[in-house]
């Protein structure tokens, strides 16, 4: 059934979804009040027109046999409605008659009740624990609210009109508010029931009303039933709260340690290149000392190699003593220089003991013939005297050698002009502090 709306120029479909008995209607009269009356297989239909806000509502009431009407189905087009209002359809089993102004209508307005609350179409009980867990304290009629445990998600509802003329036509319409988006219609034979299952923690309100068998509805009073379902520990405010706190501490921790990290690699990165322009240093230090080194090995070889000749050719213009001390010290400064060659493989292998078996007299001298012209120079007496055993013993002569030659010129730097050190003499030495600068220099 379809009905045209001229003035929106909007179709409404009527069916049975829309409460009609059928979806196919074989007749439809309209009486003095502008109700429409449609026949169908089962019964007739009343069709009420109202309009809201611009829209049309179609409130249908139904009749069938047990209003009197005859069984079966009525015919198509079989019907008529006579001069003073009365309305005639006409069906396989003859015909019905009645007058619309004739008709008394159901005039009350009843409350719908709570009659059972059920988890998991289980009923529960008043004063009895279901799993553990007090959920009614008094009848289900007399409770205004419900607080279930999460999982207690899979409820049913049941409720009865209080329809006392004619229960077996008993219309329901419900809501559960925070669920449902719309009104849900329904028609029992007196007791409605509705099931919900999955619902999620929250609050909730399952407002139901109920209308007589002629489809008077109850107006503001309808049966009222708050359902609250708590959420699971790990979700309540103070779960979320902690997790926001854990959370605010792994954001700070993540901070930390991705700035830690970036520190330590500019840490590293910064010691990095001050250990490249260290390595450059050395590398420009080691150019510039071996470049010095190679300048003083030239003239230090042209001293040398006359030198041998002198004293291989034995020439008495210059004393053999004196020769063999200028010798010995050229070969001290070439030592020195191949020593200051070789200082970047000390600086990176450390400095090795190399012991040779060494005469301690003949040592000795050679250092003592060394310090006689500088000595002399001063008029400083300086002698040796040895009068041990002949020795040999091993040793680093290098290193020895170096020793000696530092005690011997810090004697005759401080040693002043004329003089003579005796053993056990006291004469002006250097302080410690100046001792440690010559030593150490």
């Amino acid at each position: 059934m379809r009905v045209w709306d001229e003035v929106h120029q909007k179709v409404y479909v009527l069916d049975s979804r829309s409460g009609l008995l059928n979806n196919f209607v074989f007749a439809i009269l309209e009486d003095d009040n502008g109700v429409l009356w449609a026949s169908s297989v089962n019964g007739i239909s009343r069709i009420e027109v109202k309009e809201e806000k611009g829209s049309y509502e179609f409130p249908v009431l139904n009749f069938n046999s047990l209003d009197g009407l005859q069984g079966g189905k009525f015919n198509v087009g079989a019907a008529m409605k006579a001069g003073d209002g009365t309305f005639y359809f006409g069906g396989v089993h003859g015909f019905n008659s009645f007058n619309p102004r004739d008709m008394a209508m159901n005039p009350s307005k009843n409350k719908p009740v709570f009659t059972r609350f059920s988890l998991f179409n289980t009923p529960v009980r008043e004063n009895i624990p279901y799993q553990g867990n007090m959920i009614l304290e008094s009848p289900v009629g007399k409770t205004e609210r419900i607080t279930l445990k999460h999982n207690e998600n899979f409820i049913t509802l049941e409720f009865a009109g209080l329809n006392y003329v004619d229960p077996s036509r008993t219309y329901f319409r419900y809501k559960l508010e925070g669920f449902d988006t719309d009104w849900n219609e329904i028609v029992t034979a007196g007791e409605g029931k509705v099931t919900y299952t999955g619902l999620r923690p929250g609050s909730y309100q399952l407002i139901v009303y109920t209308a007589n068998n002629d489809k008077v509805w109850g107006g503001d009073e309808p049966a009222v039933m708050s359902l609250i379902i708590r959420p699971p520990f790990w979700a309540t405010p103070m779960a979320v709260g902690l997790y926001f706190v854990l959370l605010v501490a792994l954001v700070i921790w993540m901070v930390n340690f991705f700035t830690r990290r970036t520190r330590r690699k500019m840490a590293e990165q910064r010691l990095l290149s001050e250990r490249r322009q260290k390595e450059e240093l050395d590398q420009m230090k080691y150019r510039f000392f071996t470049n010095v080194s190679h300048e003083f090995r030239t003239p230090l070889t042209l001293i040398l190699m006359p030198l041998e000749t002198w004293m291989k050719q034995g020439e008495e213009m210059i004393p053999r003593e004196r020769l063999i001390s200028i010798y010995n010290s050229a070969r001290e400064l070439l030592t020195l220089v191949n020593q200051l060659l070789d200082f970047r493989k000390l600086e990176m292998q450390g400095e090795a003991l190399k012991p040779v078996r060494v005469n301690v007299e003949e040592f000795i001298r050679t250092i003592y013939h060394q310090f006689r012209d500088s000595t002399a120079a001063k008029n400083i007496h300086f002698v040796f005297e040895y009068e041990a055993e002949p020795l040999c013993i091993y040793l680093d002569d290098n290193k020895i050698h170096k020793v000696i030659n530092n005690l011997l010129s810090n004697s005759l730097k401080y040693t002043p002009a004329g003089g003579e050190h005796q053993p056990g003499s006291k004469y002006p030495g250097p302080g410690r502090k100046e001792l440690a600068e010559n030593i150490g220099g």
